[in-house]
């Protein structure tokens, strides 16, 4: 790594580093800290764990119809996602009283999904008893609802 115009050997890239201290970054890269912009730790603030559980159950009952206990997978569904073993993994855990009456809610876009060949797995087996009426898609979500998912 050769040295950039500025004398450090980032060149004239930016650094950036993530919940990293800046001292480390110096030290490793020789980057001035004015050209340093450290993000902290942490989620935002609107992604706290909220203070009145009952009271999100209830919001989520209203606003999502979701009153039974549920999983929850946030993302999409194309092949690298391994959904059909998702729904094999919930078919196997939902046979266990523990378990009974427990829901998957599935949020993320499933639309031009259909170009994928696990699609029609997907769909297969949805269709099968062990499944039926217990997966739930939810399609998009804004964060404003992921936070109370």
């Amino acid at each position: 790594m050769g040295e950039g115009p500025h004398g450090d050997r980032a060149g004239r890239h930016r650094g950036y580093g993530i919940a990293v201290r800046a001292a480390q970054i110096r030290g490793v890269l020789g980057v001035d800290q004015a050209r340093l912009a450290v993000i902290p730790y942490g989620v935002a603030e609107h992604f706290r764990p909220p203070s009145s559980r009952s009271a999100v159950e209830q919001e989520v009952a209203v606003r999502l119809g979701l009153k039974a206990r549920y999983l929850l997978y946030v993302g999409g569904f194309g092949p690298n996602k391994n959904i059909p073993g998702l729904l094999n993994a919930f078919g196997e855990l939902v046979n266990r009283p523990m378990f009974a009456g427990t829901q998957l809610v599935c949020v993320g876009k499933r639309e031009g999904d259909a170009v994928y060949d696990e699609s029609q797995e997907i769909d297969g087996r949805l269709a099968q008893n062990d499944l039926k009426d217990r997966v739930r898609f939810l399609g998009f979500q804004p964060d404003a609802s992921l936070v109370l998912l």
